[in-house]
């Protein structure tokens, strides 16, 4: 094990006068400011890199709860349209934060407008001539005039029209 003597350390101490006093007064070994501003910088920097991370966190996980919701709503709409004959759609219809259907469309997050189309025959094999194309497209927050919606989330479903 190695020890290190006083002697040692006591030659790293300086000496200098008291300001004050006429006496003198020993000074440990200490960073100069041009260490202690690049020691404060590289951690700045670092910590403002940290802090950007979390940022980019909850911005996805924003994204991934919108999705969630959304997908949730869509199963909703396609197995109310699967159930039914001779349906006829609204234009829009509302969702909560949940995914959860709303007639309150101040309340809502998710506004999602439904049209079912006929699927052209050159892009279906020889299997049913009688397939329909329905379009969800989600857009939000409901609540915005839907010009102004930014977010915007489009499922599509092929199914029998029969």
């Amino acid at each position: 094990m190695n020890r290190i003597s006083p002697t040692f350390l006591s030659s790293q101490w300086r000496t200098a006068p008291h300001p004050h006093k006429g006496s003198s007064v020993t000074l440990a070994p200490a960073f100069s400011m041009v260490e202690m501003i690049l020691a404060i910088s590289i951690t700045s920097f670092c910590l403002l890199a940290i802090l950007s991370l979390f940022s980019v966190g909850i911005r996805t996980g924003q994204q991934a709860r919108d999705y969630t919701s959304i997908a949730g709503a869509a199963s909703r709409v396609l197995s109310d349209v699967q159930g039914r004959t001779n349906f006829t759609l609204p234009a829009t219809l509302f969702f909560d934060a949940q995914g959860q259907p709303t007639t309150n469309s101040a309340s809502a997050l998710y506004a999602c407008d439904i049209s079912l189309t006929t699927v052209p025959q050159s892009e279906i094999a020889a299997v049913s001539t009688n397939l329909g194309r329905l379009c969800m497209q989600f857009t939000w927050p409901a609540s915005l005039p839907a010009a102004s919606r930014k977010n915007t989330n489009a499922i599509y479903a092929t199914l029998p029209k029969d």
